[in-house]
């Protein structure tokens, strides 16, 4: 009965540590993003984990005319998915889609997320007076899927 039990419970550790919660998500080396932004004060936190394999990152600063404003737009790109990042200091940043949102827990912060049935979805959060807002766009429908990995996704920035 004791070796039933002990090899029970080593099975569970066994399959509790093989198993990741992160597992849709895939490293994510954002340096040359850093790099690309070092000459602007405002550094707002970037993803280390995205819900899939970036092929192409486009980053945008605000255009010169509103240079004072501290806001960046990043584009990642992968093969059927697209996820856009729009990051603004010191400004909150509302939709006139207030009501449809819905509260989420990201990891010790509250956000906010927008499913739509079309495999798109919206979440935003405030953290450290920086606005974040996560645009991703897929061609994957199941909307349990999806707020999974943009959680995920925002609970990795740093």
């Amino acid at each position: 009965m004791k070796k039933l039990l002990f090899s029970l419970i080593t099975l569970l550790f066994i399959i509790a540590g093989c198993s990741d919660n992160n597992s849709n998500l895939v490293r994510f080396d954002q340096s040359d993003l850093k790099a690309q932004m070092s000459d602007y004060e405002f550094q707002p936190e970037l993803p280390t984990k995205l819900p899939f394999e970036v092929e192409d990152v486009q980053f945008s600063p605000p255009p010169e005319e509103i240079q004072q404003m501290e806001s960046f737009t990043f584009d990642f790109y992968g093969a059927d998915r697209t996820l856009s990042l729009h990051t603004v200091k010191g400004k909150e940043v509302s939709s006139t889609l207030e009501d449809e949102y819905k509260e989420v827990e990201i990891g010790d912060h509250q956000g906010s997320i927008l499913l739509k049935e079309e495999g798109s979805a919206t979440l935003a959060w405030t953290e450290n007076g920086v606005d974040y807002r996560l645009k991703y766009f897929s061609n994957e429908t199941d909307e349990s899927v999806i707020q999974q990995e943009m959680i995920e996704t925002a609970a990795s920035f740093e």
